[in-house]
């Protein structure tokens, strides 16, 4: 392993959300410490501005901020909203404090490069969004499938990370992996990664997964049951 979570032994599952539909179908918090954003001149991202404490609620506004430091990784944000989850729904509101991004690949992906991504693409938004905005409690993330694959206006995800504020700063985003972010999601019951059948049938997410297992039994952590379950097969 590159890295260890960062804090005790937490609580997992790999889950489907439940309630109307964070990353595409889906149906349907935090107050720990930020964890540290990227530093601009590393990431590409521009300063944070301290008073904006909730994202921009249009797409234009968060393509102007994500799509510079998508394009290395052959991404483009599709879609993105802050939504209200408080008593257990998913409505979209100017003052929702769960933030949904959706990305698409820019050419067609291999469930390989799904996979990698799945873990780069994690490491690159997540930390920045919550040292970005204060009053963000939680977020998810989600490939999209590749064009012209499913071109509804809200396909099923390939992958999605839903993870809270709390359960962020528990992870190290730069010295981190696939694994480490698996493990997190097998332990920490605020950390949800979600894949479809064909990602979680490759070779390369079954070899992180098995390291995961190995690590979580090695090191004796808790794990909370998981649901395993692909959007749409």
């Amino acid at each position: 392993m590159n890295a260890r979570l960062a804090g005790t032994a937490v609580t997992l599952t790999v889950a489907l959300i439940v309630g109307s539909a964070a990353c595409g179908e889906d149906p349907g918090a935090g107050g720990s410490p930020t964890p540290d954003g990227p530093a601009a001149a590393e990431s590409g991202l521009p300063p944070i501005d301290p008073a904006q404490t909730l994202p921009p609620n249009d797409l234009a506004s968060l393509r102007r901020l994500y799509d510079p430091v998508l394009a290395p990784l052959e991404l483009t944000l599709t879609r993105g909203a802050l939504i209200d989850r408080s008593d257990g729904g998913y409505e979209p509101s100017n003052t929702g404090t769960h933030l949904a991004l959706y990305v698409e690949p820019t050419r067609t992906f291999t469930p390989a490069e799904f996979t990698e991504r799945l873990w780069s693409l994690s490491a690159l938004v997540t930390p920045d969004a919550f040292a970005r905005w204060s009053g963000l409690e939680s977020y998810d993330i989600c490939q999209e499938p590749n064009p012209g694959e499913d071109d509804r206006p809200e396909p099923f995800p390939v992958t999605q990370l839903d993870i809270t504020r709390d359960a962020a700063a528990r992870i190290d985003w730069t010295g981190g992996d696939l694994t480490d972010l698996l493990v997190a999601s097998r332990t920490d019951a605020e950390v949800i990664v979600r894949t479809n059948r064909t990602i979680r049938s490759s070779a390369e997410f079954a070899a992180a997964q098995a390291a995961a297992d190995a690590e979580i039994a090695a090191s004796g952590l808790t794990t909370v049951p998981s649901t395993w379950r692909s959007a749409g097969g």
